[in-house]
């Protein structure tokens, strides 16, 4: 019997199914990581004309063991120092599922340290042009050149350090993109004019997408880091540097003054387009610059940044940036620069130590700078240190604005480190009622340390200042739920009041609740007008919102006990009729507190039976 017709294309859905999952089997064979080999190098105990393959049949040469290594394999460099003259030249190319790594073996209580002592001048140390290389765990020192030279793309080093070069000790150039260098230390790099040699560099000709985190550069004749470009190069490259330090860059080993720039972080040059983005950066004692523009045209945005003793804290007037280019200061401190700080005049600037709260040396927990170069965790991260983070109840404390990073409290601080200390006295809410022509104050705690007490503060309009009328006295140290009340008994406004708290510590720091609003008509009535009043079931207001406002009422008993809560969520620009049923409501006196956004509107009414 022959195939009849309406069976074909089942058979064709069969083949396209066998087909697709073919081509599934093929992607996977081909993306999952090969069978990798391990190879070990010792310079004192290793023989090129060895296997490679163990421990006890170790290669001699880093060169040697890249040779015969394909993607995905492995190169343990022994706890000792390997002794070369001539480049090495890395040049293969992983991929994103099978990376090469060059490695310190775990095993080893020491780091390997690459030594170039007695290389040729200009003859750099590494020469990375390979891409998926991860590098972990090795020194590198006394070259010629360069320490590492990266034109490779989407490399990871990690770990790593360079010092004692001849010229910058490690920098991207030659194109190099997508390169991430992690929590690595540059120090001690001169060359012989003394103005080339950075601790890093993302320059020249750079790509885009490279990073830096958590690195220190210190003690670099030029400058910590630099991002000139090369002129007339066009390519517009981005760099990003995350909670890296650079320190005392311009001066030499012995902390003689450089003839370099010493500058700390050098964002670009040449009037072309770089653009930097650093985040929790900390710059401390740069002979010249702390951050620098350096005739950068290319956008430049920095967040939560810290700027200590420096020569100049600030660099960043030598042009405007480029039509579509940003300058953007956020949540920055300048501390004890000894010239002034300058900026390009149309750059944003916001919420930085110099536009709010005088800061002096209180506001921080050490200004002890010999930390910087401690040694580094276990793990590799920066050493944990105290150097001008914010002290319990400085005023940058939550002080900042919301840029998109992680942050503790009810708003970011103005630091390059985030605190997290426990709050003195946890506030559970904080609101107003009017009363008998008088506004009462109420305001809840879960939790009091060391708590003296809170002044009652009430804006005076017209004078855009806080007037302190009275004070409450707090229950020092306590775990358990606490009520306070406050009466108003001398308005000074028919129109609109606001009221804040400054909880005060029994060592003198303080802080600032958030602000409420109370609002009045003309006649010093409450404006929300509620009616029928008196009522049995239902009563009523209007509104009228200047915005859109998410509103929310609350009603109170005549001794000020919650009762009755109602959300109507977001309401539109207008006028309203809110209605509230109040069949279960014993009789009585009630007092309504309408919240719509940041205002709050008051009430009364009489439950009838």
């Amino acid at each position: 019997m022959g195939l009849k017709r309406n069976n074909i294309p089942e058979i064709g859905a069969v083949m396209k199914k066998l087909a697709s999952f073919a081509i599934a089997l093929l992607y996977l064979c081909i993306s999952l990581p090969s069978s990798a080999a391990t190879y070990y190098v010792s310079y004192s105990a290793g023989s090129d004309s060895y296997n490679g393959t163990s421990l006890a049949t170790p290669f001699k040469t880093i060169s040697k063991a890249v040779s015969v290594s394909v993607a995905g394999d492995i190169i343990y460099l022994r706890g000792e120092t390997h002794s070369y003259t001539s480049t090495i030249n890395i040049s293969k190319n992983g991929n994103a599922v099978n990376k090469f790594s060059l490695m310190a073996y775990p095993g080893d209580a020491t780091r390997p340290t690459i030594n170039f002592t007695g290389q040729a001048v200009g003859s750099r140390g590494i020469q990375l042009s390979g891409s998926y290389w991860y590098i972990k765990g090795i020194d590198v020192c006394k070259s010629g050149d360069n320490g590492m030279h990266i034109s490779g793309a989407n490399n990871t080093v990690e770990f790593c350090s360079f010092y004692e070069n001849g010229d910058t000790g490690l920098q991207l150039a030659n194109g190099a993109n997508n390169n991430k260098i992690i929590n690595c230390d540059s120090y001690y790099n001169i060359d012989a004019s003394e103005g080339n040699a950075d601790g890093f560099a993302a320059k020249l000709d750079v790509g885009t997408g490279n990073s830096f985190k958590g690195c220190r550069a210190w003690q670099n004749s030029d400058d910590g880091w630099d991002g000139l470009l090369t002129n007339g190069i066009g390519t517009n490259p981005s760099t990003t540097y995350d909670s890296c330090w650079c320190f005392l860059n311009g001066y030499k080993k012995n902390m003689a003054a450089s003839a370099g720039n010493g500058n700390g972080f050098k964002m670009g040059g040449n009037n072309e387009l770089h653009d930097a983005t650093l985040r929790n950066c900390l710059a401390v004692y740069n002979r010249v610059k702390g951050f620098d523009q350096n005739n950068n045209n290319g956008s430049m945005i920095l967040y939560n940044c810290t700027s200590y003793k420096n020569g100049r804290n600030f660099g960043m007037n030598n042009n405007a940036p480029s039509a579509g280019k940003v300058m953007i200061i956020k949540n920055c401190v300048s501390y004890q620069t000894v010239s002034s700080d300058v900026f390009y005049s149309g750059s944003t600037r916001t919420n930085n130590s110099w536009q709010g709260p005088t800061v002096d040396a209180s506001d921080f927990v050490s200004l002890d700078t010999s930390v910087l170069r401690g040694p580094r965790n276990a793990d590799g991260s920066l050493p944990n240190i105290t150097l001008l983070k914010l002290a319990p109840g400085s005023d940058l404390i939550n002080a900042g604005v919301d840029v998109g990073l992680p942050y503790y409290g009810s708003a970011p601080d103005i630091s390059y480190y985030e605190s997290n200390y426990p709050l003195p006295v946890e506030m559970l809410s904080f609101a107003g009622i009017v009363k008998n022509g008088h506004v009462e104050l109420k305001w809840q705690t879960a939790t009091e340390i060391q708590n003296k007490g809170w002044d009652i503060e009430r804006f005076v309009p017209g004078t855009n200042a806080w007037q302190r009328i009275g004070f409450v006295e707090g229950k020092g140290n306590s775990t358990s739920a606490n009520e306070y009340v406050f009466t108003d008994m001398n308005l000074i406004s028919t129109s609109t009041v606001q009221y804040r708290l400054k909880q005060v510590d029994k060592d003198g720091n303080y802080k600032y609740t958030n602000t409420i609003t109370i609002r009045f008509g003309k006649d010093g009535s409450v404006r929300l007008n509620i009616f029928p009043n008196p009522s049995k079931d239902n009563i009523a207001a209007n509104l009228n919102l200047e915005t859109k406002a998410e509103v929310n009422i609350s009603v109170y008993n005549n001794v000020g006990q919650f009762v009755k809560k109602s959300s109507l969520g977001f309401l539109p620009k207008g006028d309203h009729r809110i209605e509230l049923n109040i069949t279960t409501l014993p009789t009585g006196q009630y007092y309504i507190r309408l919240f719509a956004n940041d205002a709050v509107y008051n009430g009364s009414f009489i439950k009838s039976n």
